[in-house]
Protein backbone atom coordinates (compact mmCIF):
# COMPACT_ATOMS: atom_id res chain seq x y z
CA UNK A 1 0.00 0.00 0.00
CA UNK A 2 1.29 3.25 -1.21
CA UNK A 3 0.29 6.57 0.51
CA UNK A 4 0.70 10.20 0.17
CA UNK A 5 -1.31 12.02 2.69
CA UNK A 6 -2.46 15.64 3.08
CA UNK A 7 -5.19 15.89 6.11
CA UNK A 8 -8.10 18.07 5.50
CA UNK A 9 -11.16 17.38 7.25
CA UNK A 10 -11.24 19.25 10.04
CA UNK A 11 -9.50 22.21 12.22
CA UNK A 12 -5.18 21.84 11.76
CA UNK A 13 -4.69 20.65 15.41
CA UNK A 14 -7.68 18.17 14.57
CA UNK A 15 -5.40 17.53 11.31
CA UNK A 16 -2.22 16.73 12.85
CA UNK A 17 -4.16 14.56 16.30
CA UNK A 18 -5.58 12.23 13.30
CA UNK A 19 -2.50 11.95 11.27
CA UNK A 20 -0.48 11.04 14.75
CA UNK A 21 -2.89 8.27 15.32
CA UNK A 22 -3.48 7.07 11.87
CA UNK A 23 0.71 6.91 11.49
CA UNK A 24 0.76 4.49 14.53
CA UNK A 25 -2.82 2.67 12.87
CA UNK A 26 -0.65 2.57 10.03
CA UNK A 27 3.09 1.07 10.86
CA UNK A 28 1.07 -1.56 13.06
CA UNK A 29 -0.54 -3.02 9.92
CA UNK A 30 2.05 -2.78 7.65
CA UNK A 31 4.84 -3.60 9.53
CA UNK A 32 6.50 -0.39 10.05
CA UNK A 33 5.11 1.47 6.74
CA UNK A 34 4.63 5.62 7.25
CA UNK A 35 2.28 7.22 5.33
CA UNK A 36 4.07 10.18 3.81
CA UNK A 37 2.64 13.72 5.13
CA UNK A 38 2.40 16.68 3.41
CA UNK A 39 0.50 18.92 5.81
CA UNK A 40 -2.48 20.22 6.74
CA UNK A 41 -5.45 21.96 4.98
CA UNK A 42 -4.33 24.90 3.56
CA UNK A 43 -7.51 26.87 3.72
CA UNK A 44 -7.53 26.65 7.89
CA UNK A 45 -3.80 27.19 8.11
CA UNK A 46 -4.76 30.68 6.41
CA UNK A 47 -7.57 31.67 7.99
CA UNK A 48 -6.04 30.78 11.73
CA UNK A 49 -2.96 33.51 10.67
CA UNK A 50 -4.86 35.78 9.93
CA UNK A 51 -7.20 36.17 12.97
CA UNK A 52 -3.55 35.42 14.96
CA UNK A 53 -2.12 38.86 12.76
CA UNK A 54 -4.90 40.98 13.63
CA UNK A 55 -5.70 39.98 17.04
CA UNK A 56 -3.85 42.51 18.25
CA UNK A 57 -6.98 44.84 16.85
CA UNK A 58 -9.67 42.82 17.98
CA UNK A 59 -11.29 43.62 14.50
CA UNK A 60 -13.68 40.63 14.56
CA UNK A 61 -15.50 42.65 17.14
CA UNK A 62 -16.87 45.91 15.78
CA UNK A 63 -17.12 43.57 12.63
CA UNK A 64 -19.86 41.91 14.70
CA UNK A 65 -21.05 44.52 16.19
CA UNK A 66 -21.56 46.20 12.97
CA UNK A 67 -23.57 43.29 11.41
CA UNK A 68 -25.98 42.55 14.90
CA UNK A 69 -27.02 46.22 15.28
CA UNK A 70 -29.51 46.03 12.40
CA UNK A 71 -29.85 42.14 12.28
CA UNK A 72 -33.37 41.13 12.78
CA UNK A 73 -34.47 44.56 13.92
CA UNK A 74 -36.84 46.61 11.66
CA UNK A 75 -37.53 49.63 13.82
CA UNK A 76 -33.78 50.19 14.02
CA UNK A 77 -32.88 49.87 10.31
CA UNK A 78 -35.72 51.98 9.51
CA UNK A 79 -34.21 54.28 11.46
CA UNK A 80 -30.98 53.71 9.75
CA UNK A 81 -32.88 54.44 6.51
CA UNK A 82 -34.36 57.76 7.50
CA UNK A 83 -31.39 59.18 8.43
CA UNK A 84 -29.05 57.63 6.30
CA UNK A 85 -30.93 57.91 3.35
CA UNK A 86 -29.44 54.41 2.02
CA UNK A 87 -30.39 50.33 2.74
CA UNK A 88 -26.80 49.50 2.69
CA UNK A 89 -26.49 47.67 5.79
CA UNK A 90 -23.02 45.72 7.48
CA UNK A 91 -23.05 41.83 6.52
CA UNK A 92 -22.05 39.26 8.66
CA UNK A 93 -19.11 38.33 9.70
CA UNK A 94 -17.85 35.03 9.96
CA UNK A 95 -15.03 33.94 13.06
CA UNK A 96 -13.66 30.79 11.37
CA UNK A 97 -12.77 32.24 7.85
CA UNK A 98 -11.20 34.80 8.09
CA UNK A 99 -9.47 35.36 4.25
CA UNK A 100 -13.52 35.18 2.90
CA UNK A 101 -14.53 38.47 5.01
CA UNK A 102 -12.81 41.08 2.38
CA UNK A 103 -16.61 41.47 1.61
CA UNK A 104 -17.69 42.25 4.82
CA UNK A 105 -14.51 44.53 5.34
CA UNK A 106 -15.00 46.63 2.07
CA UNK A 107 -19.09 46.93 3.24
CA UNK A 108 -17.63 48.38 6.84
CA UNK A 109 -15.43 50.60 5.01
CA UNK A 110 -18.60 51.52 2.60
CA UNK A 111 -20.88 52.67 5.35
CA UNK A 112 -18.49 53.41 8.39
CA UNK A 113 -19.19 57.40 7.32
CA UNK A 114 -22.63 56.39 7.89
CA UNK A 115 -22.64 54.61 10.92
CA UNK A 116 -21.16 58.40 12.46
CA UNK A 117 -23.95 59.94 11.36
CA UNK A 118 -26.45 57.50 12.86
CA UNK A 119 -24.89 57.24 15.78
CA UNK A 120 -24.84 60.87 16.19
CA UNK A 121 -28.38 60.95 15.79
CA UNK A 122 -29.11 58.58 18.44
CA UNK A 123 -26.77 60.40 20.89
CA UNK A 124 -29.14 63.87 19.90
CA UNK A 125 -31.91 61.39 20.68
CA UNK A 126 -33.12 62.34 16.89
CA UNK A 127 -33.98 58.53 16.65
CA UNK A 128 -33.96 55.87 19.63
CA UNK A 129 -30.86 54.75 21.27
CA UNK A 130 -30.00 51.18 21.07
CA UNK A 131 -29.69 49.64 24.82
CA UNK A 132 -27.66 46.72 23.16
CA UNK A 133 -23.98 45.67 23.78
CA UNK A 134 -23.51 46.04 19.81
CA UNK A 135 -24.33 49.77 20.26
CA UNK A 136 -21.66 50.42 22.82
CA UNK A 137 -18.97 48.12 21.06
CA UNK A 138 -19.53 50.81 17.77
CA UNK A 139 -19.75 53.91 19.40
CA UNK A 140 -16.59 52.64 21.36
CA UNK A 141 -14.84 51.50 17.65
CA UNK A 142 -15.97 55.08 16.45
CA UNK A 143 -13.45 56.84 18.86
CA UNK A 144 -10.95 54.83 17.31
CA UNK A 145 -10.14 57.30 14.62
CA UNK A 146 -7.65 54.51 12.46
CA UNK A 147 -10.54 51.75 12.43
CA UNK A 148 -10.73 52.47 8.42
CA UNK A 149 -7.24 52.34 7.91
CA UNK A 150 -7.41 48.98 9.59
CA UNK A 151 -9.60 47.70 7.75
CA UNK A 152 -7.96 48.67 4.73
CA UNK A 153 -4.60 46.71 5.73
CA UNK A 154 -6.99 44.17 6.40
CA UNK A 155 -7.93 43.71 2.84
CA UNK A 156 -4.68 44.27 1.59
CA UNK A 157 -3.58 40.92 3.46
CA UNK A 158 -6.49 39.10 2.82
CA UNK A 159 -6.29 39.98 -0.91
CA UNK A 160 -2.85 38.30 -0.94
CA UNK A 161 -4.40 35.39 0.00
CA UNK A 162 -7.23 35.28 -2.54
CA UNK A 163 -4.97 34.22 -5.81
CA UNK A 164 -3.37 31.55 -4.08
CA UNK A 165 -6.26 29.67 -2.68
CA UNK A 166 -8.03 30.25 -5.68
CA UNK A 167 -5.54 28.56 -7.79
CA UNK A 168 -4.76 25.15 -4.91
CA UNK A 169 -8.61 24.90 -5.03
CA UNK A 170 -8.85 22.26 -7.50
CA UNK A 171 -8.65 18.31 -8.34
CA UNK A 172 -6.12 19.02 -10.88
CA UNK A 173 -2.23 18.18 -9.99
CA UNK A 174 -1.01 21.32 -8.76
CA UNK A 175 0.76 19.73 -5.72
CA UNK A 176 4.37 20.29 -7.20
CA UNK A 177 3.83 23.70 -7.89
CA UNK A 178 2.48 24.26 -3.99
CA UNK A 179 6.46 25.63 -2.54
CA UNK A 180 7.51 28.20 -5.09
CA UNK A 181 3.45 29.36 -4.46
CA UNK A 182 3.71 29.32 -0.79
CA UNK A 183 7.10 31.20 -0.74
CA UNK A 184 5.91 33.84 -2.97
CA UNK A 185 3.47 34.53 -0.83
CA UNK A 186 5.39 34.78 2.26
CA UNK A 187 8.12 37.11 0.39
CA UNK A 188 5.01 39.55 -0.93
CA UNK A 189 3.23 39.76 3.34
CA UNK A 190 7.25 40.08 4.67
CA UNK A 191 8.07 42.88 1.54
CA UNK A 192 4.23 44.92 1.87
CA UNK A 193 5.35 49.16 1.98
CA UNK A 194 4.61 50.69 5.61
CA UNK A 195 3.29 54.67 5.81
CA UNK A 196 5.72 56.96 6.31
CA UNK A 197 4.68 59.79 8.48
CA UNK A 198 5.81 61.35 11.40
CA UNK A 199 3.04 61.45 13.88
CA UNK A 200 3.43 59.33 16.92
CA UNK A 201 -0.19 57.64 16.64
CA UNK A 202 0.58 57.23 13.42
CA UNK A 203 4.34 55.08 13.87
CA UNK A 204 2.66 53.26 16.33
CA UNK A 205 -0.44 52.24 13.96
CA UNK A 206 2.71 51.19 11.60
CA UNK A 207 4.17 49.28 14.59
CA UNK A 208 1.08 47.50 15.12
CA UNK A 209 0.59 47.01 11.49
CA UNK A 210 4.22 45.69 11.13
CA UNK A 211 3.73 43.20 14.35
CA UNK A 212 0.10 42.28 12.50
CA UNK A 213 2.55 41.04 9.37
CA UNK A 214 5.04 39.64 11.83
CA UNK A 215 2.20 37.04 13.23
CA UNK A 216 0.72 36.17 10.31
CA UNK A 217 4.17 35.15 8.92
CA UNK A 218 4.97 33.05 12.27
CA UNK A 219 1.49 31.20 12.08
CA UNK A 220 1.97 30.49 8.15
CA UNK A 221 5.73 29.28 9.12
CA UNK A 222 4.64 27.14 11.96
CA UNK A 223 1.71 25.44 10.04
CA UNK A 224 2.52 25.58 6.60
CA UNK A 225 3.46 22.47 3.87
CA UNK A 226 7.09 24.40 3.79
CA UNK A 227 8.21 22.78 6.78
CA UNK A 228 8.13 19.14 4.95
CA UNK A 229 10.90 18.21 2.45
CA UNK A 230 8.73 16.64 0.35
CA UNK A 231 6.65 19.23 -0.65
CA UNK A 232 9.62 21.74 -1.14
CA UNK A 233 11.42 18.40 -3.10
CA UNK A 234 8.09 17.98 -5.41
CA UNK A 235 9.38 21.31 -7.27
CA UNK A 236 11.04 19.20 -9.29
CA UNK A 237 7.83 18.38 -11.28
CA UNK A 238 7.81 21.74 -12.02
CA UNK A 239 7.95 21.87 -16.12
CA UNK A 240 9.20 25.47 -15.25
CA UNK A 241 11.87 24.21 -12.81
CA UNK A 242 12.84 20.97 -15.36
CA UNK A 243 13.43 23.41 -18.10
CA UNK A 244 15.91 25.76 -16.35
CA UNK A 245 17.81 23.61 -13.66
CA UNK A 246 17.23 19.68 -14.93
CA UNK A 247 20.14 18.65 -12.51
CA UNK A 248 18.61 20.45 -9.48
CA UNK A 249 15.44 18.37 -10.31
CA UNK A 250 17.17 14.84 -10.86
CA UNK A 251 18.97 15.56 -7.04
CA UNK A 252 15.40 16.38 -5.56
CA UNK A 253 13.92 13.35 -7.62
CA UNK A 254 16.61 10.87 -5.67
CA UNK A 255 15.39 12.48 -2.63
CA UNK A 256 11.76 11.86 -3.15
CA UNK A 257 12.50 8.08 -3.64
CA UNK A 258 14.77 7.93 -1.33
CA UNK A 259 12.01 9.06 1.26
CA UNK A 260 8.98 6.78 -0.11
CA UNK A 261 11.88 3.71 0.08
CA UNK A 262 12.52 4.66 3.83
CA UNK A 263 8.81 5.20 4.67
CA UNK A 264 8.31 1.35 2.65
CA UNK A 265 6.01 2.68 -0.21
CA UNK A 266 8.13 1.81 -2.65
CA UNK A 267 10.17 -1.51 -2.81
CA UNK A 268 13.43 -1.50 -5.02
CA UNK A 269 15.90 1.57 -5.46
CA UNK A 270 16.65 4.16 -7.83
CA UNK A 271 17.41 3.08 -11.85
CA UNK A 272 21.07 3.10 -12.94
CA UNK A 273 21.56 6.22 -14.55
CA UNK A 274 20.55 9.48 -13.89
CA UNK A 275 18.41 10.00 -16.75
CA UNK A 276 15.70 12.53 -15.08
CA UNK A 277 13.24 11.58 -18.05
CA UNK A 278 13.29 7.89 -16.59
CA UNK A 279 13.00 8.73 -12.82
CA UNK A 280 9.87 11.15 -13.96
CA UNK A 281 8.06 8.95 -16.10
CA UNK A 282 8.64 6.20 -13.52
CA UNK A 283 7.65 8.25 -10.31
CA UNK A 284 4.51 10.19 -12.62
CA UNK A 285 3.25 6.64 -14.00
CA UNK A 286 2.93 5.40 -10.49
CA UNK A 287 1.45 8.08 -9.12
CA UNK A 288 -1.05 8.63 -11.68
CA UNK A 289 -1.90 4.79 -12.13
CA UNK A 290 -2.61 4.23 -8.65
CA UNK A 291 -4.48 7.53 -8.18
CA UNK A 292 -6.99 6.34 -10.54
CA UNK A 293 -7.82 3.49 -8.13
CA UNK A 294 -5.93 0.51 -7.74
CA UNK A 295 -3.85 1.13 -4.54
CA UNK A 296 -3.15 5.03 -3.93
CA UNK A 297 -4.87 6.82 -1.89
CA UNK A 298 -4.19 10.86 -2.80
CA UNK A 299 -5.42 13.43 -0.67
CA UNK A 300 -4.78 17.33 -2.00
CA UNK A 301 -3.76 19.28 0.39
CA UNK A 302 -5.99 21.87 -0.57
CA UNK A 303 -9.27 19.98 -0.62
CA UNK A 304 -12.58 22.52 0.20
CA UNK A 305 -13.97 25.00 -2.32
CA UNK A 306 -14.94 27.83 -2.13
CA UNK A 307 -18.66 28.31 -1.70
CA UNK A 308 -18.71 24.45 -1.49
CA UNK A 309 -17.20 24.10 1.90
CA UNK A 310 -19.24 22.07 4.40
CA UNK A 311 -17.79 24.70 7.14
CA UNK A 312 -19.04 27.45 4.85
CA UNK A 313 -22.62 26.32 4.79
CA UNK A 314 -22.99 25.87 8.78
CA UNK A 315 -21.46 28.61 9.61
CA UNK A 316 -23.33 31.06 12.02
CA UNK A 317 -22.05 33.97 14.05
CA UNK A 318 -21.14 33.38 17.19
CA UNK A 319 -20.75 29.54 16.57
CA UNK A 320 -18.37 27.63 18.92
CA UNK A 321 -15.99 25.33 18.28
CA UNK A 322 -18.17 22.26 19.49
CA UNK A 323 -20.89 23.30 17.92
CA UNK A 324 -19.35 23.24 14.69
CA UNK A 325 -17.91 19.83 15.08
CA UNK A 326 -21.46 19.01 15.86
CA UNK A 327 -22.62 20.63 12.92
CA UNK A 328 -20.25 18.93 10.72
CA UNK A 329 -21.10 15.32 12.12
CA UNK A 330 -24.33 16.07 11.30
CA UNK A 331 -24.11 17.36 7.97
CA UNK A 332 -22.05 14.05 7.25
CA UNK A 333 -24.44 11.76 8.68
CA UNK A 334 -26.98 13.28 6.98
CA UNK A 335 -25.45 12.98 3.73
CA UNK A 336 -24.87 9.42 3.83
CA UNK A 337 -28.82 8.46 4.45
CA UNK A 338 -30.04 9.54 1.23
CA UNK A 339 -34.23 8.48 2.21
CA UNK A 340 -33.43 10.93 5.48
CA UNK A 341 -32.04 13.88 3.54
CA UNK A 342 -34.92 13.53 1.13
CA UNK A 343 -37.67 13.33 4.05
CA UNK A 344 -35.68 16.20 5.29
CA UNK A 345 -35.68 18.60 1.68
CA UNK A 346 -39.53 17.39 1.78
CA UNK A 347 -39.72 19.06 4.86
CA UNK A 348 -38.10 21.91 4.78
CA UNK A 349 -39.65 22.91 1.58
CA UNK A 350 -43.18 23.04 3.52
CA UNK A 351 -41.42 24.44 6.78
CA UNK A 352 -42.95 27.69 6.01
CA UNK A 353 -46.50 27.19 5.49
CA UNK A 354 -46.31 24.09 8.77
CA UNK A 355 -44.87 27.05 10.64
CA UNK A 356 -47.79 29.40 9.72
CA UNK A 357 -50.31 26.48 10.77
CA UNK A 358 -48.48 25.85 13.97
CA UNK A 359 -49.00 29.56 14.46
CA UNK A 360 -52.65 29.75 13.51
CA UNK A 361 -53.31 26.32 15.94
CA UNK A 362 -51.87 28.19 18.72
CA UNK A 363 -53.60 31.74 18.12
CA UNK A 364 -56.44 29.81 18.19
CA UNK A 365 -55.55 27.93 21.38
CA UNK A 366 -54.53 31.25 23.01
CA UNK A 367 -58.27 32.21 21.77
CA UNK A 368 -60.32 29.13 23.66
CA UNK A 369 -58.64 29.36 26.40
CA UNK A 370 -59.14 33.28 27.12
CA UNK A 371 -62.88 32.57 25.63
CA UNK A 372 -63.03 29.80 28.71
CA UNK A 373 -61.47 32.24 31.40
CA UNK A 374 -63.73 35.04 30.39
CA UNK A 375 -66.77 32.69 30.56
CA UNK A 376 -65.52 31.01 34.11
CA UNK A 377 -65.10 34.69 35.68
CA UNK A 378 -68.62 35.83 33.99
CA UNK A 379 -70.08 32.19 35.91
CA UNK A 380 -68.73 33.54 38.81
CA UNK A 381 -69.48 37.06 38.88
CA UNK A 382 -73.10 36.13 37.73
CA UNK A 383 -73.57 33.15 40.99
CA UNK A 384 -72.32 36.39 42.99
CA UNK A 385 -74.72 38.73 42.23
CA UNK A 386 -77.55 36.02 42.37
CA UNK A 387 -76.76 36.00 46.40
CA UNK A 388 -77.15 39.88 46.67
CA UNK A 389 -80.83 39.79 45.93
CA UNK A 390 -81.69 37.55 48.43
CA UNK A 391 -79.74 39.14 51.36
CA UNK A 392 -81.51 42.80 50.23
CA UNK A 393 -84.98 41.44 50.32
CA UNK A 394 -84.13 39.93 54.18
CA UNK A 395 -83.18 43.56 55.01
CA UNK A 396 -86.01 44.73 53.31
CA UNK A 397 -88.59 42.55 54.93
CA UNK A 398 -86.89 43.37 58.51
CA UNK A 399 -86.71 47.06 57.88
CA UNK A 400 -90.47 46.76 56.77
CA UNK A 401 -91.28 45.02 59.99
CA UNK A 402 -89.50 47.06 62.24
CA UNK A 403 -91.40 50.56 60.83
CA UNK A 404 -94.58 48.99 60.82
CA UNK A 405 -93.63 48.21 64.46
CA UNK A 406 -92.76 52.02 65.37
CA UNK A 407 -95.34 52.90 63.69
CA UNK A 408 -98.22 51.00 66.01
CA UNK A 409 -96.06 51.85 69.26
CA UNK A 410 -96.49 55.93 68.11
CA UNK A 411 -100.65 55.13 67.89
CA UNK A 412 -100.30 54.63 71.53
CA UNK A 413 -98.40 57.63 72.66
CA UNK A 414 -98.69 61.07 72.78
CA UNK A 415 -96.89 64.22 72.69
CA UNK A 416 -93.01 64.20 71.79
CA UNK A 417 -92.78 60.53 72.55
CA UNK A 418 -95.19 59.89 69.65
CA UNK A 419 -93.23 62.62 67.22
CA UNK A 420 -90.35 60.65 67.97
CA UNK A 421 -91.53 57.10 66.73
CA UNK A 422 -92.70 58.68 63.90
CA UNK A 423 -89.94 60.14 62.82
CA UNK A 424 -87.99 56.67 63.18
CA UNK A 425 -90.42 54.29 61.63
CA UNK A 426 -90.46 57.07 58.48
CA UNK A 427 -86.18 57.10 58.58
CA UNK A 428 -87.02 52.92 57.90
CA UNK A 429 -89.49 53.15 55.35
CA UNK A 430 -87.72 55.26 53.48
CA UNK A 431 -84.40 53.03 54.09
CA UNK A 432 -87.07 50.15 52.97
CA UNK A 433 -87.64 52.25 49.28
CA UNK A 434 -83.76 52.71 48.82
CA UNK A 435 -83.37 48.64 49.16
CA UNK A 436 -86.42 47.70 47.20
CA UNK A 437 -85.18 50.16 44.14
CA UNK A 438 -81.32 48.64 44.58
CA UNK A 439 -83.03 45.15 44.73
CA UNK A 440 -84.54 45.73 41.56
CA UNK A 441 -81.62 47.12 39.83
CA UNK A 442 -79.50 44.21 41.13
CA UNK A 443 -82.51 42.05 39.12
CA UNK A 444 -82.22 44.21 36.07
CA UNK A 445 -78.35 43.54 36.22
CA UNK A 446 -78.58 40.13 37.00
CA UNK A 447 -80.92 39.43 33.92
CA UNK A 448 -78.20 41.45 31.88
CA UNK A 449 -75.37 39.51 32.99
CA UNK A 450 -77.10 35.99 31.94
CA UNK A 451 -77.80 37.10 28.69
CA UNK A 452 -74.42 37.78 28.30
CA UNK A 453 -73.83 34.82 29.56
CA UNK A 454 -75.84 32.86 27.11
CA UNK A 455 -74.36 34.96 24.21
CA UNK A 456 -70.59 34.43 24.72
CA UNK A 457 -69.04 31.51 23.16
Amino acid sequence: MRELLSVGMDGPNVNFKFMELLQAEHAELYGGGKIISVGSCGLHMLHNAMKAGFSVWHLDKPLHALHFLFHNVPTRREDYTTVIGSSSFPLAFCGHRWVENVPVAERAIEVWPALKVYVNAAEKKKVPTPSTASYDTLVAALKDPFIPAKLHFFLAVARSFNPFLTKFQTDEPVFSFLARELSELLMELLSKPGCEVGELSVLAFKKECLQGLVKVVVKLQDKSPLKYPLVRQVECLDPRKMHRDPDWCVSQMKRIVQEFLHCKQLAGGIPAGNNIVVIIQQFTSLVYQEARGEDFHSFQPWKERVGFSTNKEVKTCNLLEESLESLRLICDKVSNCVGVLHDLLASVSSARSQYRLYLEQERKKRQSAAHILKRKAAKEELVELRRHPKVLQEVCVILECDANKLAEEAEEEAGSKMAELITKSNSLRRRYKEKKEELVQMDNTIQDKAVQLRHLP
